[in-house]
């Protein structure tokens, strides 16, 4: 087993609560923060580890709901792991977006970004906007009554 698969087993982020119907592509998303790098000894392992958990996009998700038989909307969010300091020895900062698109769209009609201190903080807003894509606001379209994506990812 490689450094990767031992953090990703050891230390799993269990407040991820994704909702039916959501697909996530990629969850490097560890309930660890960069001081565990200290801990491995290896080089290249440490660096593997740095790369996956620590630098850059670490989660992807999307949820693609049908409106009215012709029309579809996608939602997709992502977050980035952003270290306060280059050394990456002190706190993380994560940046966390929602994009909505229509149909095949390739640019979102809709982006909401924003940034958190931690990792804990960048879980509860991704549960928090995965459940009001797919509880609140795929209903208001198709009710006809959605209007500003604002007020349901807030």
């Amino acid at each position: 087993m490689n450094i990767v698969q031992r953090l990703a087993l050891s230390h799993p982020l269990a407040q991820l609560q994704t909702p039916s119907g959501w697909t996530v592509v990629k969850n490097n998303f560890i309930d660890a923060d960069a001081s565990i790098l200290a801990s491995i000894e290896d080089p290249l392992e440490q660096m593997q580890a740095r790369e996956n958990f620590f630098a850059s996009d670490i989660f992807y998700a999307q949820s693609e709901h049908d409106i009215d038989g012709r029309n579809t909307i996608k939602a997709v969010i992502d977050v980035w792991c952003r270290p306060a300091e280059p050394d990456m020895a002190s706190s993380m900062g994560y940046e966390v977006t929602l994009s909505l698109y229509k149909n095949k769209a390739k640019n979102s009609y809709y982006s909401k970004e924003q940034l958190v201190d931690g990792r804990h903080q960048a879980a509860q807003l991704v549960n928090h906007w995965m459940h009001s894509f797919s509880l609140k606001f795929i209903y208001a379209l198709d009710d006809s009554t959605a209007h500003d994506p604002d007020t349901y990812f807030c």
